[in-house]
């Protein structure tokens, strides 16, 4: 699901429109003109396909937006003037999902930008991970680190009714762009501004301090899901030792700390961690972040996911908490907020500070719980690195 620049109504149709007279994208047959030179082929098709968005942008075509199968081996379409319809899956189509973290900056389609190349993909990612376990349900979501909209996409398309809101890192400040499709915009709502740099502690005792940061313009308790999916921009990635670790921390407190206020009661969270940064002893930072979102509910056991089409290698999974419940929510809640003016105020995340969050002893009895949980996730890296001979 990809945006394009919207073509103005005073604008020359596109050279694409000569050869595709139906811009639904309907399966008749093309109709060449022998005195037209052959199309410029998508690497996908040796005849142009009137479904494929790299057939029409090969030949010149300038899409304002399309819709896919739900695999993505059928593309479809669209132009301003016209609506997007619904697309059947069609097998024999070679699937346009991600193969390589190699691949997964680099557009694969002629014509479309490694951003939306990157939206194309986080959406399959996010479609592998429902499909899994489904949890997009409900009316409102939160995505936070939201752009360039792969994962908005997603349940936008899948939830017709639902509404959404979304914070992301300004472009200027090293974010990502909004690319999410026109026709589903009017549902989502982008706050710019850097998540690390908001007002998360406006209720806490002495929080005069930091009166100059800009308030959070999420309303607590009242989403059905939010994700939390922000990375770092690349210039924090280019910082070493302390200052990276530092940037990473308050990072992932920040984004905890804003999906735990802002899921309502019985809601569900999706966030991204990293076994990157877990030690072999299962008692680092990142497993107690485990164990303390597995106390947001004791209805619904915890669920560790990791999608195969994208950074199938790379340590990085999914925790989702279902049926957040109001009390242990409040407890992580103060706790994370105490870790986030600690962070602010140029702490770290050292054993103290870790031994607050989930006690050392605690993380010990559900060390086999910890290793239960991620073995699924192991698995995926296990076979991913064998299957490229790493």
């Amino acid at each position: 699901m990809l945006a394009y620049q919207r073509s103005g109504p005073n604008m020359p149709r596109s050279p694409s429109s000569a050869f595709y007279p139906n811009s639904r994208g309907a399966s008749s047959p093309l109709c060449l003109s022998p005195a037209l030179s052959p199309p410029v082929q998508c690497q996908h098709h040796a005849v142009p396909n009137p479904r494929c968005l790299g057939c029409r942008m090969a030949m010149g075509g300038q899409a304002d937006s399309y819709m896919a199968s739900e695999d993505f081996s059928v593309q479809q379409c669209y132009y301003s003037d016209k609506p997007p319809v619904d697309v059947p899956a069609v097998e024999e189509f070679a699937p346009l999902s991600p193969t390589s973290e190699s691949s997964d900056f680099t557009s694969p389609i002629p014509g479309e930008s490694d951003e939306e190349s990157y939206l194309l993909r986080m959406r399959f990612a996010m479609q592998e991970l429902d499909n899994q376990v489904e949890f997009v349900v409900g009316n409102r979501f939160l995505d936070l680190g939201c752009c360039p909209g792969g994962f908005s996409t997603y349940v936008l398309s899948k939830l017709p009714s639902i509404v959404g809101d979304g914070v992301s890192l300004p472009v200027e400040l090293g974010g990502h762009s909004l690319a999410v499709p026109q026709a589903l915009r009017s549902r989502f709502t982008v706050h710019w501004g850097d998540i690390t740099r908001f007002n998360h502690a406006s209720g806490h005792a002495g929080s005069g301090q930091f009166n100059r940061l800009a308030t959070f313009p999420i309303p607590p308790n009242t989403y059905d899901l939010v994700i939390a999916d922000g990375h770092r921009p690349p210039i924090i990635l280019k910082q070493v030792g302390h200052e990276q670790r530092y940037a990473r921390d308050l990072l992932l407190v920040s984004q905890l700390l804003a999906a735990i206020r802002a899921v309502k009661v019985g809601g569900s969270i999706l966030v991204k961690l990293s076994l990157s940064l877990a030690n072999q002893a299962l008692d680092g930072f990142m497993h107690r972040v485990v164990v303390a979102l597995g106390e947001l509910s004791s209805r619904v056991p915890l669920v560790a996911l990791k999608p195969k089409s994208i950074y199938a290698t790379a340590g990085s999974f999914y925790v989702l908490v279902r049926g957040v419940e109001a009390v242990p929510r409040r407890g992580l809640e103060l706790k994370l907020e105490a870790l986030w003016i600690n962070l602010l105020g140029g702490g770290a995340i050292n054993t103290k500070a870790i031994n607050k969050l989930v006690s050392a002893k605690e993380t010990r009895n559900k060390k086999e719980w910890l290793a239960a949980l991620l073995e699924p996730v192991q698995d995926i890296r296990r076979g991913a690195k064998e299957a490229r001979g790493q």
